[in-house]
């Protein structure tokens, strides 16, 4: 498991701070997930898991580059 693995690890703190936005009022993952700015929560998701990816000891610190 990866040091990452609770979201809330500082090193995500960038990528949260840049989709703040997209967290208030939402009190759950499906409402998250189903928000009026979908596109913004899939971006988010994608730069999350990115950020991630590249963090993992397996991955040995390449990007995500995935269509």
């Amino acid at each position: 498991m990866s040091t990452l693995d609770d979201g809330m690890h500082p090193a995500l703190h960038a990528v949260r701070q840049r989709h703040r936005r997209l967290f208030t009022g939402i009190p759950t993952m499906h409402v998250f997930m189903w928000q009026d700015d979908l596109v913004g929560g899939v971006v988010f998701s994608v730069q999350f898991l990115e950020k991630i990816y590249s963090a993992s000891p397996m991955n040995e610190g390449q990007a995500l580059d995935q269509p």
